[in-house]
């Protein structure tokens, strides 16, 4: 399969670049390439994990520039757990979750215009290798194990629907 990853410097998307390597075509961009596919090949999905942690303003406009250039029959956005304000974890930094709610509101714009597209927002849990999360965020822990589930059950055909499609990722996964 051929994938385009924005952010692919990041914590997730090195993770998910070791794992991913050997298995698919890979495209890899980080925020110092920008998140313009135009002018590439098509992808068979592209994976966007980009962000700012600092500026969410700066996150919502490197997803538009993906979106506005993707030409590709699947799209995975990685959104987070704490947008479901019944995930038991408060996050303090409400910029960010409102700039993760609305990525999710842009990808479902962005799906209705393409037929025959799907895509999926992962809300990713707490995920940092090698770390022990606050006591809040142990019960939406994300595991590397868990992390290539999510992002390999998303590259299947499984989800055979034409809208978005919204889970949870946390754990080992499966």
């Amino acid at each position: 399969m051929k994938i385009a990853i924005n952010g692919a410097g990041g914590r997730i998307g090195r993770t998910l670049v070791a794992a991913l390597r050997s298995k698919h075509d890979m495209t890899l961009l980080d925020k110092d390439e920008g998140c313009n596919l135009a002018g590439l090949n098509s992808f068979d999905a592209v994976i966007h994990l980009a962000v700012d942690f600092t500026d969410a303003q700066e996150s919502i406009e490197m997803l538009a520039v993906a979106l506005k250039t993707a030409d590709t029959p699947r799209f995975i956005y990685a959104s987070s757990v704490t947008v479901d304000p019944h995930s038991g974890v408060d996050e303090a930094d409400k910029t960010y979750v409102q700039a993760k709610k609305d990525g999710e509101a842009m990808v479902y714009h962005w799906l209705a215009g393409k037929d025959g597209s799907r895509a999926i927002a992962l809300r990713f849990g707490h995920f940092h290798p090698g770390s022990v999360p606050p006591h809040e965020h142990e019960a939406v822990r994300l595991t590397e194990n868990g992390l290539v589930y999510w992002v390999e059950r998303a590259l299947s055909d499984e989800p055979q629907v034409s809208r978005l499609t919204v889970w949870t990722a946390t754990g080992n996964g499966g």
